[in-house]
């Protein structure tokens, strides 16, 4: 998918960002988890993005099987600017890891392809993840989808969403968009019909 976005930088409108990058990426993370895997690296460099505009999760090179996993304190390479805080501290993995990893996907998909945190060092970024700071909203990313990405790069794993929720949250964006407006820069863009 990062491909895609950066191929496509602003000109892949925002129903297709919500309705097929977003939910189809959520959906899939979604029915990962329900069959009991911590997918350990999502970002859009592993969301394989059709011709037909579906959204498909790939490389599960790190993926593990159960609701926790617990690495060792090692030189393990990880891919700091997609991990969550307790990954980054005590090495664990769960459920909840991958949605805070999920946050850092939406915000690349509504920055074009950004790369997260740019110019920034692991270290730099180790420390702001771990101080509970986060990016900004990116330009255009409709402030609905914004309160999604909040939710799911909480501090805390108990305040992150599920990514069953995540996909109700998504689809009611979607029908916000779909039956009448989307807010982003503190106005009200009109649904376009043709």
């Amino acid at each position: 998918m990062s491909d895609v976005l950066e191929n496509r930088k602003g000109q892949v409108d925002d129903k297709e960002k919500i309705g097929n990058m977003s939910l189809g990426s959520a959906c899939g993370l979604e029915y990962i988890h329900a069959q009991n895997i911590i997918h350990r690296d999502i970002a859009a460099r592993n969301v394989l993005y059709t011709m037909n505009k579906v959204a498909k999760i790939s490389d599960f090179g790190m993926s593990r099987q159960g609701d926790l996993y617990r690495m060792t304190k090692g030189n393990k390479k990880i891919p700091l600017k997609w991990t969550a805080p307790e990954s980054m501290s005590v090495y664990q993995y769960t459920k909840k890891t991958d949605v805070f990893s999920f946050s850092i996907l939406l915000w690349e998909i509504f920055s074009d392809g950004e790369e997260p945190y740019k110019g920034l060092t692991g270290v730099d970024v180790k420390r702001m993840v771990s101080c509970g700071e986060r990016m900004e909203r990116p330009e255009g990313c409709p402030k609905n989808m914004f309160k999604i990405i909040q939710k799911c790069w909480e501090q805390s794993p108990d305040d992150r969403y599920t990514m069953s929720e995540v996909v109700r949250k998504i689809e009611d964006v979607l029908d916000d968009y779909a039956t009448d407006s989307i807010e982003t820069e503190g106005h009200v863009e009109p649904k376009v019909t043709v």
